[in-house]
């Protein structure tokens, strides 16, 4: 099977991310070398739940003995130490009978937790069904070896909210993704199982799920009592459980339906509770939601372009990182801390963490912290960072924003350095890493070696540009959208206080809204022929001077990303013209590249004689007559005048 060119490959990668199983050890074999060695020992685990529907669809790609024994296989060396082995286990010790019988009695009468991880043999041409181990832990009085447990996930939501999603057919987030699952009967929420026979996931993102026809659906709850028929792994960040299936037949008789009179309770308790907020939310919609977004910015008595309010928008969905540019004194943080407001991000319950950028942030380890090799305990830093991106984890259901204040204090390209590689990866692929997953950590349940940065994280920071502060380097600007705000007239901030209104916001309360906002279109389906032409002259112009500028693949994807995530008004029309779009997002990230002295840019930026002048004989702004029809190109023309004005001063421009 060649993996490089099939889907199925990709499944099975996101399996192993994305899964975790109970089993035990097949105490039939015990500990046993790999054939034809001695010192490579291996266990088989048998599960004791289901496995992800697309291992069974898939089955005929796995070693038939992994299929007729129900098993998955695990070395013993790739298990982690004082999680998958005993404490104090010499993985170096030559006595490998002593090392089987510790291994045996650690193993035995316990339940082990373990993701799958599945090892493709290019030379027998199948894959074989290998683990790595979560937890082993002892069983409850109430459980035995012989149980047979239900997977069910569980919605990170109160109880009165999950079940007006439920019954308004909204969606919600679980950890369990459709696309590897696809059947699922149960969801827990507080003490409560729903069952439904209409549970959907969306193909667009398989962790939001939704009861698709909640009006002739049979929707069902199920009270909790036994809390010992259930058990979890607490070395997981995911919320799943395992239930007593046994116990669930049980108590299945004792269901009910959620019947109209509990709609209508559900709706009441709704609308009480939203008359008590200062906020009230309504119906959620992008474009309402803008125009909050403009009203709580002149409530708050800041002062921008409605069309700066909507850029940052557009740049929050379409990239991790965004960062904030413009004079000192205008306001940028606020900007920030007020759109954070219309996310539904508050410092009070952890969704919002505001970290100040200090020069003496040089590494890493300065804002996220370090495994001590002294005492094998993981010390965060004093920034809060590593719990918040923690909790982002655990509630993936709401929107989490990192404010980075003033972030080229410090040179970023250091102490930002995991994220900048993590936030590049397809999203079922970031995992920021804290230290090595076989190092001794004794606090590795509270901090474990890799934390998930989901979508529903997102990164802005703000930016000075002056002798006090780092430049950023083209590393960086590929992989983030830069706003140069724009400074209004005092007259227009003194004309807008009469436009100040207390009235209620419309606010996104949920990461499956804010997820159903962004594109899933293909970048490259946003440009046409003529717009792709124009780029790649622009590339060649550029690289002439500068081989490592210009207009790479990454970049047009960004530029693709943002026009394809353009919202619409309530006329169904594009909040920022096209035209206009690409001008503002080449502004952004090809403009800002143009950096360095004058003998170098000069031809491309253009010469100017005195402040204020058109720069003349510029390559670049020949181009853009060129191609006149695609863009004005007003904001990338203002941008080359300042640069060439930089050239005329300093001889170098940033």
């Amino acid at each position: 099977m060649d993996k490089s060119n099939n889907d199925v490959f990709e499944l099975f990668k996101k399996v192993e991310k994305n899964t975790i199983m109970i089993g035990k050890l097949d105490v039939s074999k015990g500990i046993f070398p790999l054939k034809g060695t001695e010192h490579v020992l291996m266990f088989d685990i048998i599960p004791l739940c289901d496995e992800p529907s697309i291992i069974k669809k898939e089955k005929s790609l796995f070693k038939p003995i992994y299929i007729n024994e129900n098993k998955y296989s695990g070395f013993v060396r790739n298990q982690i130490s004082n999680v998958g082995l005993p404490p104090l286990f010499n993985i170096k010790d030559t006595n490998y009978e002593d090392q089987k019988r510790e291994l045996v009695n650690f193993y035995s009468d316990q339940f082990i937790f373990f993701s799958p991880v599945f090892q493709y043999e290019r030379n027998e041409g199948d894959y074989h069904k290998n683990l790595k181990i979560l937890e082993v832990t002892n069983i409850p009085v109430a459980l035995s070896l012989n149980t047979k447990f239900k997977v069910i996930p569980k919605v990170n939501l109160e109880k009165r909210i999950f079940e007006k999603k439920v019954l308004n057919g909204d969606f919600f987030v679980l950890d369990y993704a459709g696309d590897i699952y696809d059947n699922l009967d149960y969801i827990m929420c507080d003490s409560y199982l729903y069952f439904s026979d209409s549970w959907k996931y969306n193909k667009r993102d398989p962790l939001s799920w939704q009861c698709s026809d909640p009006t002739n659906a049979i929707i069902e709850r199920i009270k909790i009592e036994k809390k010992d028929k259930l058990i979890t792994c607490s070395r997981n960040g995911m919320s799943i459980v395992f239930i007593d299936d046994s116990y669930i037949q049980e108590v299945r008789e004792k269901r009910e339906n959620l019947l109209p009179e509990v709609r209508e309770n559900i709706n009441t308790d709704s609308l009480e509770q939203e008359e008590a907020e200062v906020i009230t939310i309504k119906n959620n919609d992008e474009y309402e939601m803008l125009e909050s977004f403009r009203q709580n910015v002149i409530n708050n008595s800041l002062c921008y372009d409605f069309e700066d309010l909507i850029n940052l928008h557009i740049c929050a969905k379409s990239s991790p990182l965004t960062i904030l540019a413009g004079m000192s004194g205008t306001g940028k943080t606020q900007l920030a801390l007020q759109y954070a407001k219309m996310i539904d991000t508050q410092e009070v319950n952890n969704t919002l963490l505001f970290l100040p950028i200090t020069p003496s942030y040089t590494e890493p380890d300065d804002i996220l912290g370090y495994l001590n090799p002294n005492n094998g305990l993981y010390t965060p830093a004093e920034t809060g960072l590593v719990d918040f991106l923690i909790n982002a984890q655990t509630n993936p259901d709401k929107m989490h924003m990192v404010l980075f204040d003033e972030m080229n204090l410090a040179q970023i390209e250091y102490w930002f350095s995991p994220f900048i590689s993590v936030l590049e990866k397809d999203l079922n692929s970031r995992y920021l890493t804290l230290y090595n997953e076989n190092s001794h950590c004794i606090n590795r349940t509270t901090y474990p070696h890799q934390i998930k940065i989901n979508n529903n994280v997102i990164f802005i920071g703000t930016i000075n540009l002056d002798e006090t502060t780092k430049d950023i380097s083209d590393r960086l600007l590929d992989r983030a959208f830069v706003i140069n705000l724009k400074k209004k007239k005092f007259t227009d901030f003194y004309s807008q206080d009469s436009s100040k209104n207390n009235g209620s916001l419309e606010i996104c309360d949920s990461a499956v809204l804010y997820n159903q906002w962004r594109s899933d279109n293909e970048p490259i389906t946003a440009f046409v022929t003529r717009e792709l032409d124009f780029l790649d002259e622009l590339h060649e112009i550029i690289s002439k001077y500068d081989e490592q500028k210009g207009v790479s693949f990454r970049v047009l994807k960004k530029i693709g990303t943002y026009i394809n995530n353009i919202p619409t008004n309530d006329e169904s029309k594009k909040m920022i013209d096209k035209k206009k779009a690409f001008d503002l997002v080449l502004k952004q990230t090809v403009m800002k590249k143009l950096s360095g002295p004058d003998n170098r840019l000069n031809d491309l930026i253009g010469v100017i004689q005195e402040i204020g002048e058109e720069p003349k004989d510029s390559k670049i702004i020949d181009l853009f007559e060129k191609y006149s029809d695609i863009s004005d190109f007003k904001e990338c023309r203002e941008s080359l005048k300042r640069k060439a004005e930089d050239l005329l001063t300093y001889g170098y421009t940033r």
